[in-house]
């Protein structure tokens, strides 16, 4: 095989071990695959992720986004971190501490997550994360007096607010997106395309000559967006550009390397909803309702601490997941999660995960609570051999 080719190879597998991202514990990833999310990792909505790699698309103008996955448990009187609970699944053990009597004197951000006095409630992606972290924490003590108040603070990762914020970023990326396709499409088509042809040396300086005005081109426009996304973060702007200088198989993912811990303060829910996943968002956030109406493991621990702050909270967290299904699912009515529709002999359901049962009074994958029958009208009729015995 020509050397030429094998440089080829080697700097596409250089490429191709740039597209695993690394997801650490509580968190899920969220990739674009030709402006869909259809990358979605851990799968359910209530299971925890326990880290790993994952591939992302090898489209450079496609997005990846790493985004928490545990819940932030906030009131007036208590500050914590509770992850969901999947139904079937081991119960997490809860972050949560009943705050002093100021906490948000006693939270803090630091490079590995954030505080509550000296101990660490939940890991962050960076440290921009962590004093994100800190001031929305802050507002939620501040405004958790009512569940009315607190939801607004909520709606700011979820609703409205939120979607203008991801409506502001998503421009920014656009010439980066360009100028890294563009790189891309010079490594893997123009200079294979030349070297396959045999064109004359002379081409080839030219079109590397071409390559380079637009590398450096590159890296202006990436400097200059990152200063316009970041602008405190100078240390890991000029470390980004240094790597993507020396490394074209990086400035080729820029765009996922702006956007993967570019914005942990959005649900994910959003995301999905925003990226041509409504059904999912949808089915995922009715499902988090019901983890929020009938709530086990850290949540009944968190119940027992003190009742009231959790009922603030509870209340406040489903009224933001109803706002947002009205928006995104708009067949959505009443307050209330339905009863799914009973199948075969079924004749109780779980009200939190939804399984249904054959006479069976309470739900083993959810720490046993007690199912609920089916409507009589609504049960099925019995079948011919049933009626006879």
């Amino acid at each position: 095989m020509n050397p030429v080719w094998e440089l080829f190879i080697v700097v596409a597998l250089l490429y191709v071990s740039e597209c695993w991202i690394w997801l650490p514990n509580g968190a899920r990833f969220i990739g674009l695959y030709a402006g869909r999310a259809l990358r979605i990792y851990p799968p359910s909505s209530l299971s925890l992720s326990r880290g790993g790699l994952v591939f992302s698309s090898p489209l450079p103008w496609d997005l990846s986004f790493r985004q928490p996955l545990y819940d932030l448990v906030v009131s007036s009187q208590l500050a914590g971190i509770v992850p969901f609970s999947e139904p079937g699944g081991s119960v997490p053990k809860s972050h949560f501490e009943s705050a002093a009597p100021d906490p948000k004197a006693s939270l803090r951000a630091s490079d590995s997550g954030l505080f509550l006095g000296h101990q660490r409630l939940c890991p962050s992606l960076n440290p921009r994360h962590s004093q994100w972290l800190v001031d929305y924490l802050k507002r939620c003590l501040d405004k958790g007096k009512s569940a009315k108040t607190l939801s607004k603070v909520f709606d700011t990762r979820l609703n409205a607010p939120a979607q203008a914020e991801l409506s502001t970023f998503l421009p920014h990326l656009a010439a980066v997106r360009i100028t890294a396709t563009l790189e891309w499409l010079f490594i893997f088509a123009a200079f294979p395309l030349v070297f396959w042809i045999g064109l004359p040396a002379k081409v080839w300086w030219s079109v590397l000559g071409l390559w380079t005005i637009l590398h450096l081109f590159h890296l202006l426009v990436f400097w200059r967006t990152h200063q316009r996304l970041f602008p405190n973060d100078r240390s890991e702007r000029l470390g980004q550009t240094l790597l993507q200088l020396v490394a074209p198989t990086i400035a080729m993912r820029a765009a996922h390397r702006l956007s993967i811990n570019a914005l942990p303060q959005l649900h994910p829910l959003l995301l999905l909803a925003h990226f041509g996943q409504r059904d999912a968002a949808s089915d995922w956030a009715q499902a988090l309702i019901r983890d929020l109406q009938f709530p086990i493991g850290s949540y009944s621990e968190l119940i027992a601490k003190d009742t009231e702050p959790w009922e603030t909270y509870r209340r406040a967290q489903i009224l933001s997941l109803q706002r947002f299904l009205a928006q995104w699912e708009p067949s959505f009515e009443g307050h209330e999660p339905k009863a799914p529709k009973p199948s075969g002999r079924a004749t109780h359901y779980c009200p939190r995960c939804w399984t249904v049962f054959i006479q069976a009074e309470t739900c083993h994958l959810c720490a046993n609570r007690e199912t609920v029958p089916f409507p009589s009208a609504a049960l099925p009729e019995p079948q011919a051999s049933e009626k006879s015995a």
